[in-house]
């Protein structure tokens, strides 16, 4: 098993060095990412996501050490745990309660910088292995290792967690292609990160450009809700900002030469205490991207 990885923030920084959608010639204008830059993405961070799952799955401390760096945060619902020891006491405590856990690697979805990955569990719970359990991850990495992981759930969790409602909202305003629905979707702070397409937008008069620059340049697009998950929501009594919801969202679009086309996509949505989305995050399945023609 190899972890020579490049780090996603070297990689970030490199594929960042071409500049900023939102300083184009076009304020409208929609950059798309390289489609070799993409594969490359793709592929790093399947092995990547992987390679964590192979660690657990033999059960060895020395394999999960060598996946994880020394200050490795384990960010479910908050930091639960900091460091590579406290990780591994956590592992040890999963290992002794699940005897007969079974785990494997599912889609992986990529921005710049970032890796997500669909972790499936069966034969703990009283999960199956033909409806298991779902944790989709988030992960940051530096020199090749797991610096960072967040941690999100599907319905088998607690599915008091999810906001259906909230996530297909967004799908329908998108669909509809109406800047006014899509802006009422936002508060006025709203931060936007679609890195793959370079754009980190703040507030609302940098949101709608991009909104605009990708409905103009796929137009006659729809979005589906498939996958709804959901973060720990173990700070929502205390924060304006609650606690993320994510889904795993069909994009029905059409390719080069004009025939349908499905992209698949992953967004992170953090409401505030108005309904309205605060953050957002996304994330896409690096080969429907180039297949579809949205990748260069």
């Amino acid at each position: 098993m190899s972890h020579q990885h490049p780090s996603f923030r070297i990689i970030f920084v490199f594929l960042l060095a071409a500049g900023s959608v939102l300083t184009s010639c076009s304020p409208n204008a929609i950059t798309p990412p390289a489609a070799d830059q993409v594969l490359s993405l793709g592929e790093n961070c399947a092995e990547i996501y992987q390679d964590q799952i192979d660690a657990w799955i033999s059960q060895d401390p020395e394999k999960l050490s060598s996946v994880y760096t020394e200050d490795i945060v384990h960010f479910d619902g908050k930091p639960r745990y900091v460091g590579i020891d406290q990780v591994l006491m956590m592992a040890q405590m999963m290992f002794r309660a699940n005897h007969h856990w079974q785990m494997k690697a599912g889609q992986t979805y990529i921005s710049r910088e970032e890796c997500l990955g669909t972790w499936m569990f069966w034969d703990t719970s009283g999960w199956q292995e033909d409806d298991p359990g779902i944790e989709f991850d988030l992960l940051e990495t530096r020199d090749g290792k797991i610096s960072f992981w967040r941690l999100f759930y599907d319905h088998h969790f607690d599915s008091d967690r999810i906001d259906v409602e909230f996530l297909q909202n967004f799908a329908s305003a998108w669909s509809q292609g109406d800047l006014d629905i899509i802006k009422d979707l936002y508060s006025q702070d709203a931060v936007v990160e679609d890195t793959l397409f370079k754009v980190t937008a703040s507030g609302s008069n940098k949101i709608l450009p991009y909104a605009k620059g990708l409905l103009i340049a796929h137009p006659e697009t729809s979005w589906e809700l498939v996958y709804p998950f959901a973060e720990d929501d173990f700070a929502d009594a205390e924060n304006e900002v609650l606690a993320s919801k994510g889904g795993v969202f069909n994009i029905n679009t059409a390719n080069d030469q004009g025939q349908p086309c499905q992209i698949q996509a992953v967004l992170i949505l953090t409401p505030d205490r108005e309904g309205k989305i605060q953050g957002q995050k996304t994330f896409y399945q690096a080969d429907s991207l180039v297949a579809c023609g949205w990748a260069k």
